[in-house]
């Protein structure tokens, strides 16, 4: 009789907690997704934020060849300032920071 009543409980148990099982499996798929698509997101800003740094750092060089003046120096880039050299055009700048 004892077995039959554990049986009993076992089945209700299984009963009550797979639906629980099943809703959690779900919500962890759909939690998932969420991050992937967030971090996919933040990758896709963080790109842009180096592009348009990228693109201020070009717009300083040309403005700066433009002038004429050299060495060029750039503030808070991590140049040391063992590495200033004449520039005399584009393709130079370019050679230099490559």
């Amino acid at each position: 009789m004892i077995v039959v009543y554990f049986l009993a409980a076992q089945i209700v148990m299984a009963l009550f907690f797979y639906p629980l099982l099943v809703v959690g499996k779900r919500a962890d798929e759909e939690m998932g997704i969420l991050f992937e698509r967030r971090f996919q997101e933040n990758g896709q800003r963080e790109l842009e934020d180096k592009m348009e740094s990228q693109r201020d750092v070009l717009r300083t060089i040309e403005k700066e060849i433009s002038k004429g003046s050299a060495p060029v120096h750039f503030e808070g880039m991590e140049f040391e300032k063992d590495s200033y050299h004449l520039v005399d055009s584009q393709a130079k700048m370019n050679q230099l920071l490559d």
